[in-house]
């Protein structure tokens, strides 16, 4: 029943409020006329037909999405009001209801509207806002922790260190064979992923909203450093903090780390100065402090309480600039692929596994300003993955922006070792230059999640972010 009263007032509202029906699953005018017909003293009379066609439709020629999506990221800006009173619960609150109005927007979208329209609709601010908001999460979670020490002495820098890795695993995956669940490096990595794709599948991000992008991911290089900082036994008070590298497998200690930042920090003026971007003053002094932190490396108590004011001061920036388009649109760079057409495991391509398999693959690319960064990308057997770039003479121009591929790529199976039947995955990939390829695309921890992939090519270490849904071609070797 509780069910049916919250159809009522929803019903009676959208009578008076029409924007209300682009916001309701479509099933939820099915029951109407069910619930209609049994409780009709307590439903409104609707033009069923016309308001069905109205919550699953959603493009940019609607007048109530757009000031909807306006509304939903305005609240963003109430978060770090939120943040500043310590009402930690209310902005996590906030943040989950905007992600849900987007993914909303995206979804109806995605069920309405063929690639080539959904890219210059609505469609590609509310994922880029998506990304955002798990970026944002993040900024909140850590704000919180910072709060609660009550203090930026060296006690407090410590109290930080300990209780945001211990309590991290409520932001990140609970797959027990994460390996980095417990630690800060894997909330970076998380901005790392998010950031990567805000910059590089979307176009028309101004050089404004592309620095702020570069100062989270300083944010993130911060976030490491804290890493470093930290162990389960304590911190280290004598010489050998400085040469204590975070765990077996990388190796990294706190000086190299801090001699990445200065890199990464050189990389943002470089980027303001070819782009001719003004650095505001406050962010000016924030950088050249962020620099000037490896100089109290000698001691770790001026260090860490250092090392936190600096973060503090990172994150109140970041929650100050929200970013914002305006009535700027931008598009989603994606892909369609038509061939290979998927095969099911009963009906499997038979081949023989001493020999090459050649797979013809056809798509189209949306919103490519470069096709030479795009990439194929085929996996079998779980992990083995091969790249293929993809040669110009097989893309043709159709629209600005938009290329028909057509071309043939060759499997090298003869060292699989299965005798059974095997999904092949293939997909198109977009590949970018992160700015510290080594450090930031240490993203094992993600890997799983295929949404950000480090691949190395000729001796060069690149990024590389899916575009398409991947397509399942099922194989069967045989002699």
């Amino acid at each position: 029943m509780f069910y049916v009263a919250s159809m009522v007032v929803v019903l009676n509202a959208a009578k008076s409020n029409p924007t209300i029906f682009s916001l309701l699953p479509s099933y939820c005018m099915h029951h109407y006329r069910y619930l209609k017909d049994k409780y009709p003293a307590y439903f409104p009379v609707l033009d069923t037909e016309a308001n069905a066609s109205t919550s699953l439709v959603i493009s940019k020629s609607d007048p109530n999405i757009e000031p909807f999506l306006e509304s939903s990221l305005e609240q963003l800006r109430d978060v770090k009001t939120l943040l500043e009173r310590g009402f930690f619960s209310e902005a996590d609150l906030l943040i989950q209801q905007c992600a849900i109005s987007l993914k909303r927007i995206c979804t109806l979208s995605q069920n309405n509207e063929e690639p080539e329209h959904r890219a210059s609709s609505l469609y590609p601010k509310a994922k880029f806002y998506i990304r955002y908001l798990k970026c944002f999460r993040v900024l909140s979670f850590v704000t919180r922790n910072f709060v609660q020490t009550q203090g930026l002495e060296f006690g407090g820098a410590v109290h930080f260190l300990m209780r945001t890795k211990s309590k991290n695993a409520r932001l990140v995956s609970t797959d027990s064979d994460n390996k980095k669940n417990n630690e800060l490096d894997t909330l970076a990595w998380t901005l790392f992923e998010n950031l990567y794709q805000m910059q590089n599948l979307f176009l028309g991000v101004s050089f404004d909203i592309q620095l702020t992008l570069m100062i989270w991911r300083v944010f993130a290089h911060l976030l490491l450093i804290m890493s470093i900082s930290s162990s389960s036994s304590g911190l280290a008070t004598s010489s050998s903090f400085k040469n204590r590298g975070v765990d077996d497998n990388r190796g990294i200690t706190i000086l190299q780390q801090l001699n990445e930042l200065a890199s990464r920090i050189q990389i943002v003026e470089g980027f303001c100065t070819k782009h001719k971007v003004s650095i505001p003053q406050n962010l000016s002094a924030l950088l050249t402090s962020t620099k000037d932190i490896q100089t109290t490396i000698h001691s770790p108590s001026v260090f860490l309480s250092n090392l936190t004011s600096i973060t503090h001061r990172t994150l109140v920036y970041l929650a100050s600039n929200v970013l914002s388009f305006g009535p700027q649109q931008i598009r989603l760079s994606s892909s369609t692929i038509h061939t290979p057409v998927s095969n099911t495991m009963e009906r499997p391509l038979e081949f023989r596994a001493a020999y090459p398999l050649q797979i013809s693959i056809t798509a189209t690319l949306h919103n490519i300003e470069d096709p030479s960064l795009v990439i194929i990308g085929v996996e079998f057997l779980g992990n083995l993955r091969q790249f293929y770039n993809i040669s110009s003479e097989h893309l043709t121009l159709t629209k600005p922006q938009q290329y028909q591929l057509d071309t043939s790529v060759h499997i090298l199976v003869n060292k699989t070792p299965t005798k059974d039947t095997a999904p092949v995955y293939i997909s198109l990939l977009k590949t970018f230059s992160a700015d510290l390829p080594h450090l930031d695309l240490n993203l094992d921890s993600l890997q799983s999640q295929n949404s950000v992939l480090k691949i190395k090519q000729n001796g060069k270490v690149s990024g590389a972010i899916p575009i398409s849904k991947q397509k399942t071609w099922f194989l069967l070797p045989t002699k």
